[in-house]
């Protein structure tokens, strides 16, 4: 019913794993991966699984970016303040 939503496809995963079912774990833990790249789970159960791995992607570049911005500093608010 939701196709697009990538925790359900997870769940469904995880569900046809504990299961036995891998080949339909694999596939739906993937397609969860290729939707939203950012649960930590996903990977763990793929090696699991025997699946390949796949590499993190960016799938908000605008947050990427960000963080990519705010790693350089390691001030606080007060250190910048002298406090």
């Amino acid at each position: 019913k939701y196709p697009d939503v990538a925790s359900l496809r997870f769940v469904r995963g995880y569900h046809y794993a504990f299961l036995g079912h891998k080949e339909a774990a694999k596939r739906e833990l993937l397609k969860a991966h290729e939707l939203d790249d950012r649960n930590p789970f996903v990977p763990k159960l793929l090696g699991m699984l025997g699946a390949p791995i796949p590499a993190p992607t960016i799938s908000n570049p605008a947050a990427a970016a960000s963080e990519a911005g705010s790693s350089g500093s390691t001030r606080t608010a007060a250190s910048a303040t002298g406090a």
